[in-house]
């Protein structure tokens, strides 16, 4: 099973590389994590680049449109460009950049 994870980030600096780590230390690691920066203006989206460095599943990807629903939907228009539905993953998660995932909830 592939696993693909959506995060929108708007200004979620303070809390977007405790939530990255969160999903990349899962038991089960996701096959795909994108973060989605809609109109940041903090150093949030340089957060993620520096993490992306060193965890290839990880990218950004920027949403010129705002509010989370926009950046949800452009991150999975952004899978499904890459491989059909879902960029070809078998399930979605959508978090929020503020979310913490407990180390088992992928692979539950």
């Amino acid at each position: 099973m592939r696993i693909a994870v959506i995060i929108p980030c708007r200004n979620a600096a303070p809390w977007i590389g405790v939530t990255l780590r969160s999903v990349l230390e899962q038991t089960r690691p996701p096959d795909r994590i994108l973060v989605v920066d809609n109109g940041s203006t903090d150093d949030g989206p340089a957060r993620v680049a520096a993490i992306a460095r060193t965890a290839p599943t990880l990218s950004l990807l920027t949403c010129p449109h705002p509010g989370a629903a926009a950046a949800r939907a452009a991150g999975l228009a952004a899978l499904d460009a890459q491989g059909g539905a879902g960029g070809g993953a078998d399930g979605v998660m959508f978090l929020d950049a503020d979310d913490l995932l407990g180390p088992t909830a992928l692979a539950a």
